[in-house]
């Protein structure tokens, strides 16, 4: 699933509503669960954007690294996702590989 070009409707849309749209692009992508409650939606974007640098945009690959039990961080991502502090380490862990 590709994202859409949300720069072409910069104009439409102010701030807030473009966060709301890439967020539910990004909620759809990764097969998040629509009716749970994400407290920082910047930093579940991030996290799309960080997975889809490490895995080249492949969403299946992506998604399965959210559902799968990740030793170095001790926790699996998609249950840990609503939490704000350990999403910040999720995306701190993989900008980690990011810079090397």
């Amino acid at each position: 699933m590709e994202l859409p070009n949300l720069q072409m409707d910069f104009d439409i849309y102010n701030d807030e509503e473009l966060i709301l749209r890439a967020f539910e692009c990004v909620q759809k992508a990764l097969d998040l669960d629509p009716m749970a409650t994400y407290l920082d939606k910047l930093n579940v974007i991030r996290l799309y954007d960080n997975l889809a640098v490490q895995f080249n945009g492949d969403e299946e690959l992506m998604r399965h690294w959210v559902r799968t039990g990740n030793k170095h961080l001790g926790f699996t991502p998609y249950l840990c996702i609503h939490n704000p502090a350990l999403l910040t380490e999720m995306n701190e862990y993989l900008e980690s590989f990011r810079y090397r």
